[in-house]
C-alpha cells in the first residue's frame, strides 16, 4: 500500500495544516479498512482530487465510508477515465466525476448540521449593526415609515 503515499503525499503537503491533519487521519482509517484493498489506487486518487474542496466536519470514519462507497459504485467509470488519454494529458479530467462526491459530502454535512448532529464551531448567523440614533442609518425603510404613520 505504499504506492498510495506517492499519490496522496504531495497533495497533503499542499494543504493548510488543519486540513492536512484531517486527511492524514482519513488515510490512516482507509489503510485499516479492508474495502480499500480492492481498489487502493482509485480510492487515493479520488481522495487526492477532492481534498482541497471538501469540508472537514464529518468524522474521519464517516467520510472514509462515503469515499469507499463512491469508489465502489463508480469504479468502472473511474477505470475508464484513468486509462483515457484526456486524463493522462489533464488529470483534472477526473473532476467531472469526483465533483459528485464533493456534492454528496457537502449535502451530508449540511444535513447533519441542520439536524443538530454535527457542530462545526462556525457561526450560524451574522448580525450587522449600525450606530444607533435618528438619521444615522444610511437609508430609510419606507415600509417601516409607512407603519409608523398608521
Amino acid at each position: 500500500m505504499m504506492l498510495h503515499r506517492k499519490i496522496i503525499g504531495p497533495a497533503l503537503a499542499n494543504l493548510p495544516k488543519d486540513r492536512s491533519a484531517y486527511f492524514s487521519d482519513v488515510v490512516d482509517v482507509l489503510e485499516k479498512d479492508p474495502r480499500t484493498q480492492a481498489r487502493p489506487n482509485m480510492v487515493f486518487l479520488v481522495l487526492k482530487e477532492t481534498m482541497a474542496l471538501l469540508p472537514t466536519h464529518l468524522t474521519k470514519k464517516d467520510f472514509a465510508n462515503m469515499l469507499l462507497t463512491f469508489v465502489g459504485r463508480h469504479h468502472q467509470v473511474l477505470n475508464t477515465i484513468i486509462f483515457d488519454r484526456r486524463f493522462i494529458e489533464n488529470p483534472a479530467f477526473l473532476r467531472h466525476l469526483t465533483n459528485d462526491l464533493v456534492k454528496d459530502v457537502i449535502e451530508t454535512t449540511l444535513e447533519r448540521c441542520r439536524d443538530g448532529e454535527l457542530q462545526t464551531g462556525d457561526q450560524s448567523f451574522y448580525r450587522m449593526r449600525f450606530p444607533s440614533g435618528e438619521g444615522h442609518f444610511p437609508y430609510t425603510d419606507e415600509e417601516e415609515d409607512a407603519d409608523e404613520e398608521e
